[in-house]
């Protein structure tokens, strides 16, 4: 799993080769996903993401970011990112019917590197666009977990039943969340939507579905960046 999420990562730092003539420049970029991400929605990668985290998830949230982007009007471009990604108090891992857990505080602060690609032609003014990011984050915050007794049970999905709980306490919430060492997990994500520039100093992209580990988003992703010259 690590073999796959590190290939990911340096697959989102690899230069796209549309639009390559022309003057690449700097510029600042920020992007916030307006909707929230949501495990529950992950739909066929659902079992790619259970088997990095090694439970069941509920989990809901939001990121946004900063970043510095090389590219310009009408081509593809890269970011390089500061970006936090919070989840919602309250969501949890489950490994039924054994324990579950409720999130809570759970931030990760991290970078990112990001490739944008523009599909088609530069004089496009609105094309369709794929991005691809992946980094490492620094992960903070807690669950509150709930083990239960159980018995044998032939009649329940898993055959086994809860009777009564077992231990209640509060747990880092990094015994739960893959990691890469300690407390550093990896980011990971990608999209589909449409970009579009404004004038000669100005793209904006919009995400229209998406992954941003562990959920899917199908509420915008909006990022702006704008070019100095």
């Amino acid at each position: 799993m690590r073999i796959l999420l590190i290939t990911a990562f340096v697959i989102a730092l690899i230069p796209s080769t549309a639009h390559a003539q022309g003057g690449s420049q700097w510029g600042p970029s920020f992007g916030i996903l307006l909707g929230k991400f949501n495990s529950d929605d992950l739909g066929v990668v659902d079992d790619f993401v259970e088997e990095a985290v090694g439970y069941e998830t509920q989990l809901k949230g939001r990121s946004w970011d900063l970043c510095a982007a090389r590219g310009g009007i009408g081509r593809s471009m890269t970011r390089i990112c500061y970006t936090q990604l919070r989840v919602d108090d309250g969501g949890g891992f489950e490994d039924e019917p054994f324990f579950e857990t409720l999130t809570r505080d759970v931030l990760i602060k991290g970078f990112k590197a990001e490739r944008i690609f523009r599909v088609g032609p530069a004089r496009w003014p609105v094309a369709p666009m794929v991005n691809l990011h992946g980094g490492l984050g620094k992960i903070s915050g807690a669950v509150a977990f709930t083990g239960y007794n159980v018995v044998p049970d032939s009649t329940q999905p898993t055959g086994f039943r809860r009777t009564t709980v077992a231990l209640q306490e509060q747990q880092p919430v990094t015994e739960y969340w893959p990691k890469f060492s300690d407390d550093w997990t990896f980011l990971l994500g990608a999209g589909i939507g449409v970009g579009a520039d404004l004038g000669q100093h100005a793209t904006v992209n919009f995400g229209v579905y998406g992954m941003e580990f562990p959920g899917v988003h199908k509420v915008g992703l909006l990022q702006v960046t704008f070019w100095p010259r």
